[in-house]
């Protein structure tokens, strides 16, 4: 384990490097960027002291998928992947959570191939079953209602829609030449390029206590919620939705994608 220390602009680590090891950030801010399909940085979101950076890229060894900059001074511990096993292992909440993360990526995983064998995607809003039925308010089920809190939403969804089927996914709607997703969307969302949004963003579903959660899908931006980013850069991939709702983001915190859920 070593304690590093980088200045106000200085990367620790950049998109498609080597996941060679983590970071756990002891004091100072650092900005989190993803390029996009025209070059640019988008910055997602920041984080601060007491958060990893590249734990999940170290575990799955797969390339740095966003770069890490130093925004004021920071120190941070570099993990190498024996070191960061020894550290969790030590640490029960963040084994747990780790755990947790893996075994809901092998579960995601598995229902795509069921979903594959069992369903097709709608092709767009219009003819989406589930939202043209769920316009009104069914007060046996718990159910969410989503609705938008941007133009650019307002423009596509001119309606709260009620959700009382789960899982719930949200996505956008295919360019030319994108193959289909195996999972089905069920809110489609126009996007333009470079995209904020992911194929198959993220899912809403209704846990055993009626509470409902917010799980981003490896997206490739992330996800925001009250707040708080979500997703393969950050340490959590999943929000609880508390009972007075949630504001959600999608494709990082200066993305127009913005929409709010409200337990009903």
């Amino acid at each position: 384990m070593t304690i590093k220390s980088f200045a106000p602009g200085e990367y620790l680590c950049r998109e498609g490097d080597l996941s060679d090891c983590a970071y756990l950030i002891q004091s100072g801010t650092v900005s989190i960027l993803k390029t996009n399909t025209d070059g640019e940085d988008v910055f997602l979101t920041q984080l601060g002291g007491e958060e990893y950076i590249g734990e999940m890229g170290l575990i799955e060894n797969r390339p740095r998928s966003a770069s890490a900059k130093a925004i004021t001074e920071v120190t941070a511990q570099r993990l190498f992947k024996r070191e960061f096993l020894s550290h969790i292992s030590n640490d029960e909440t963040a084994a747990f959570k780790l755990l947790y993360r893996l075994s809901e990526r092998l579960h995601l995983l598995s229902e795509e191939y069921v979903s594959s064998a069992s369903q097709s995607s709608s092709s767009n809003l219009a003819d989406n079953p589930l939202i043209e039925a769920s316009t009104e308010i069914d007060n046996t089920l718990p159910s969410l209602r989503l609705e938008p809190d941007s133009k650019e939403l307002e423009d596509q969804l001119r309606e709260p829609i009620i959700i009382s089927q789960f899982p719930f996914f949200i996505g956008r709607e295919l360019s030319d030449n994108e193959k289909t997703p195996l999972l089905t969307v069920h809110l489609k969302i126009r996007d333009a390029k470079p995209f904020r949004m992911s194929r198959v963003h993220l899912v809403v579903q209704k846990l055993q206590d009626d509470q409902f959660l917010v799980r981003d899908l490896d997206s490739a931006l992330g996800t925001i919620v009250d707040g708080k980013a979500i997703g393969r850069e950050f340490s959590e991939d999943a929000f609880r939705i508390p009972k007075e709702g949630a504001s959600i983001t999608l494709g990082g915190v200066s993305s127009p994608y913005n929409f709010r859920v409200t337990p009903i």
